[in-house]
């Protein structure tokens, strides 16, 4: 079992954004002897699980693409427990959401068992510039893409607190780049607040959203911090299960 443990190790420092790695980068991140690496390099070579390219680093061989074939990835499905956990542990309306064109769509939500709650159902839309998961969906997007909408879009003020000012809301996406995370409070209609936190794929691009939403009487700051906790580790938690590495990718940006 230690040798399994080792040779999956080995085969997890590999990641898109550092497809290629040296024997002496292995030991480092593997944190195994030399010889020990070279022994597990030498057998996955053998069995096509890795592949030595022309400047004599290591890639993962074609016999991953095998394995790869026969995984179905669902991103509902890999989110619908952990959107259960949180809405357990909360006892809010947990969701999950996707952007299509211009606008929002829940793809996932489970219900706070409260009676008094906030509700949501899969294929509900909204604009991207109100509420907090909208708002972390606009904020994944380039500044350029960002103004392209900001033009087109008509900019309906759904409550006193609907962010309709461009300026304003691009202000508000570079405070949500800043902290990693959403905030809205009756943004498309009175009486709801929630935090949001983004869904990012292998190569770190946000491919979706968490958030929970809440009725205003019970967003107190107790729960406010809770939500911000459990809500971000969510969320890290179904974005590494989709294959997000951020040590990978900040080191390959360390190096531009």
């Amino acid at each position: 079992m230690q040798v399994l443990d080792r040779a999956i190790d080995l085969l997890m420092t590999f990641t898109p954004v550092e497809p290629a790695l040296g024997l002496t980068e292995l030991v480092r991140r593997t944190r195994l002897s030399k010889p020990t690496t070279f022994r597990l390099v030498q057998n996955l070579l053998r069995r096509g699980l890795l592949r030595q390219n022309e400047d004599g680093r290591y890639e993962l061989g074609a016999e991953v693409l095998v394995l790869a074939a026969s995984c179905r990835v669902d991103l509902r499905e890999l989110a619908r427990p952990i959107l259960r956990r949180v809405r357990d542990s909360l006892n809010e309306t947990t969701v999950l959401s996707v952007r299509v064109g211009d606008e929002r769509i829940h793809i996932e939500a489970v219900e706070s068992t409260h009676p008094v709650r906030r509700s949501a159902f899969a294929g509900e839309r909204m604009p991207l510039y109100a509420g907090a998961g909208s708002k972390m969906l606009l904020a994944s997007m380039s500044d350029d893409e960002i103004d392209a909408y900001l033009a087109r879009e008509d900019l309906e003020r759904y409550s006193p607190t609907t962010l309709v000012d461009p300026r304003r809301i691009r202000q508000e996406v570079a405070a949500i780049r800043s902290r990693g995370y959403s905030e809205g409070r009756s943004e498309r209609d009175t009486g709801g607040g929630g935090v949001s936190f983004p869904v990012r794929d292998q190569l770190g691009a946000v491919v979706a959203e968490m958030h929970v939403s809440i009725p205003l009487l019970r967003y107190t700051a107790d729960l406010r911090a809770r939500c911000i906790e459990e809500v971000g580790e969510a969320a890290a938690e179904l974005s590494a299960t989709l294959g997000y590495r951020p040590d990978a990718i900040a080191r390959k940006a360390r190096r531009r």
